[in-house]
């Protein structure tokens, strides 16, 4: 049953990504929203079911883009496995620590899905990626912290208690 619940969640994720993101985009590059929900379930969710929630949302980030389908999907979901294996080390309730994984987390996943773009249509810049790279990075960093209130709000929707969530194994 909460499975449909992330299906929604994503559903209005891809229409604030598409109708309403658009507008606070800086040169042409906003935010990543599908990003951050995979990011939020890495950081507070089990393992199993982070794991497979960041690649349901990059399969939706990839039903909203232009790119080869199914690269969201994979990106999203080694920085899911890489953030549940180094979260035990840090205190992912701090807003610093938050805004720190958001930014790394979008460098890696943009600089990962600019060499598969790079692959797959060999025409892309190099100098103007690593800008939107650099930019796409701060965008998420700054607002990963908001992702991450907006998505505890929605676990106590789902009656799941965020610190039961966490499995440090």
């Amino acid at each position: 049953m909460r499975g449909i619940w992330l299906i929604v969640g994503l559903a209005i994720s891809g229409v604030l990504a598409t109708g309403v993101l658009p507008f606070l985009s800086i040169h042409g590059v906003r935010p990543d929203l599908f990003l951050m929900i995979a990011l939020a379930a890495a950081m507070t969710g089990r393992k199993d079911r982070a794991v497979t929630a960041a690649w349901i949302t990059g399969l939706a980030k990839d039903f909203f883009s232009q790119g080869p389908f199914g690269a969201h999907a994979a990106l999203f979901l080694l920085m899911a496995l890489a953030v549940i294996h180094v979260r035990p080390y840090f205190n992912v309730e701090l807003l610093s620590v938050q805004a720190l994984l958001g930014g790394i987390a979008a460098g890696s996943v943009n600089a990962l899905y600019f060499l598969a773009l790079f692959v797959y249509y060999r025409h892309v810049g190099v100098v103007g990626a690593i800008g939107q790279i650099a930019l796409a990075s701060a965008l998420t960093a700054c607002l990963t912290p908001l992702v991450m209130l907006a998505a505890a709000g929605w676990m106590r929707f789902l009656r799941i208690a965020p610190g039961a969530a966490l499995d440090h194994r």
